[in-house]
């Protein structure tokens, strides 16, 4: 799978069942090849994520309950991307395509930020740099 398709699954705005299914499905996500398979272990999963095999379990159980993974047998799952769409799509708020070239725009601010400058996303999802608040300085001109 692709940055894209972990960054799809974050953004999606959906009201996952809990924040440790979103943690396993953005770790199935990241670690599925191009076509979508999985060979990891769970227990290995939980050790990565710091979740129990239980939960990592529970999740999985969960997503292939909604037909999001396929067992393919000796722990192998397939992560299904159209199914997976199709979720993030019913349960998460409308989304704005991405505009072409989002992802180079980003890398390219990233490059010319200064440290007080963090990366934000338009309502059309265009990314732009924005100036930081720093909380607890103190700027003003009391004279007592």
């Amino acid at each position: 799978m692709t940055l894209r398709d972990c960054l799809e699954i974050f953004d999606g705005g959906c009201d996952w069942p809990s924040s440790s299914d979103l943690l396993t499905l953005l770790f199935v996500a990241y670690r599925a090849d191009r076509k979508g398979i999985v060979r990891e272990p769970q227990t290995d999963m939980a050790a990565d994520t710091g979740l129990s095999r239980r939960t990592v379990a529970r999740t999985f159980a969960w997503l292939e309950d909604n037909d999001v993974l396929e067992r393919m047998g000796h722990g192998r799952f397939r992560l299904n991307r159209d199914n997976l769409r199709a979720m993030i799509d019913e349960w998460g708020a409308p989304t704005v395509p991405r505009r072409k070239g989002y992802i180079e725009e980003t890398e390219r601010l990233k490059a010319i930020r200064l440290p007080h400058q963090g990366i934000v996303y338009q309502k059309d999802g265009w990314p732009v740099l924005q100036d930081r608040v720093q909380y607890g300085s103190d700027d003003s001109d009391d004279d007592d």
